[in-house]
C-alpha cells in the first residue's frame, strides 16, 4: 500500500510539471487523506506481545 501511495504522488509530480496543476492539487489532497487513513489504520491497531 506504501508503494501505491508514493507511485501516486510521483503521477502527481509529474501531472503537475506537464501543466494539469489542478487535477494535481486535487489529486494530492485525495493521497494525503488516503495517507492519513492508512496511518490510523496502523495507528490504532493492537499489538498482541506478551512479556
Amino acid at each position: 500500500m506504501m508503494a501505491g501511495l508514493f507511485l501516486l504522488f510521483l503521477i502527481i509530480m509529474l501531472m503537475a510539471w506537464f501543466g494539469m496543476r489542478s487535477i494535481a492539487i486535487y489529486l494530492f489532497v485525495i493521497t494525503l487523506v488516503l495517507c492519513t487513513v492508512w496511518f490510523l489504520h496502523h495507528a490504532t491497531s493492537n499489538l498482541n506481545i506478551n512479556l
